[in-house]
């Protein structure tokens, strides 16, 4: 994803501490740490999924399955075109 191990821990962190993930050390390697969603963070997403849903309804509601594909395809090639320049960036 593009995040380094101290972001992704301060996040986990965070929403630890809001009682919506849980921090867990894994039992085979102790350098490992195991995030599980509580019961408050599945409440969570499953609400946030659910406005997630409405609002992609009503976002495509007038685009047909032909449009869609052609957007998905397009997209597709703007971020192979976007990883490209990126690779060129990182070699200049």
């Amino acid at each position: 994803m593009g995040s380094s191990h101290q972001n992704v821990k301060q996040l986990a962190l965070k929403l630890s501490g809001k009682g919506l993930l849980r921090l867990e050390k894994d039992e085979r390697d102790n350098r490992a740490t195991r995030l599980r969603m509580t019961g408050k963070g599945r409440a969570r997403w499953k609400r946030v999924r659910a406005q997630r849903d409405a609002f992609n309804e009503r976002l495509f509601d007038r685009v047909s399955k032909e449009e869609l594909r052609t957007l998905r395809n397009v997209m597709g090639k703007l971020l192979l075109n976007i990883e490209a320049m990126d690779h060129r960036e990182e070699n200049t």
